[in-house]
């Protein structure tokens, strides 16, 4: 993580996985430990908000 003070006093932190895209599980988790550290370190406890995306690309008739 280039700038980690960017995160300092953050009070509310929200990830979003795109389910599309398998071959980024890995690093969105590394991205989302580095995150989690930066809070640890600073005795930060913000609220956390993980979404996964999940778009349909495929048109659906009913």
């Amino acid at each position: 993580m280039e700038k980690p003070e960017v995160f300092r006093g953050t009070d509310i932190l929200i990830c979003v996985v795109d389910l599309h895209d398998p071959n980024s599980f890995d690093q969105a988790k590394e991205y989302f430990e580095g995150l989690l550290d930066i809070h640890r370190k600073n005795n930060e406890k913000p609220k956390i908000f993980l979404f996964l995306h999940k778009y349909d690309t495929e048109k659906i008739d009913y």
